[in-house]
């Protein structure tokens, strides 16, 4: 919905019917078989499409449209009563990104992405690792404007969600934490970054 959004493209204009249908494979292989007309895919299935003769519509990392693409979403409550057990997922968040980010990992990563995603080339794989490097970033504060896109499209299937402060309900206090104690700098450092 972000996506066509930008785009300009009203669903409910065009009655386009959105539906979630399963995994990134199953999302490809329902696209190369016609049983859907267009989809969101990452780069390593654009590519799949694209050698069975599909076309990219829109390069959503070119739209630099707000994205949160890694984060850690909970109850306020449960934030409030296990402060440690926040802070140990986010700690896990941020070695994650970074080995994602290290080039030293790139084989491992490639073979977990080759896994998941049911890639059968050692291309699709590097070209599914180059999109991931992209879209995970060390800047995993939670980003206000990607969160508004959120609540925006949330709010037409749950109206109570439409007047809440986004600023009030995001928590960046243990990213800061990380970042005034050296964390991520010292992730950074031991994985080469």
């Amino acid at each position: 919905m972000i996506v066509l959004d930008r785009l300009g493209v009203d669903a409910d204009k065009y009655k386009l019917q959105l539906r979630v249908i399963g995994d990134e494979p199953t999302i490809l292989q329902a696209l190369l078989a016609s049983n859907i007309d267009a989809a969101v895919i990452t780069q390593a299935s654009a590519a799949v499409a694209k050698r069975n003769g599909l076309r990219s519509l829109a390069n959503s990392t070119e739209m630099k449209v707000p994205y949160q693409g890694v984060g850690i979403c909970t109850r306020s409550d449960r934030i409030a009563n296990s402060p440690d057990l926040i802070m140990r997922l986010v700690k896990g968040m941020v070695e994650g990104v970074v080995f994602i980010q290290s080039p030293r990992n790139k084989r491992e990563v490639m073979e977990v992405l080759r896994k998941h995603l049911r890639l059968s080339t050692d291309q699709d794989a590097e070209t599914s690792y180059n999109a991931l490097r992209t879209v995970s970033s060390l800047d995993v504060a939670p980003d206000p404007e990607a969160w508004k896109n959120i609540q925006k499209y949330v709010a037409r299937v749950t109206p109570k969600v439409g007047p809440l402060d986004i600023h009030q309900i995001i928590n960046g206090n243990y990213v800061k934490i990380l970042e005034e104690t050296g964390f991520i700098a010292e992730a950074k450092k031991r994985h080469g970054l």
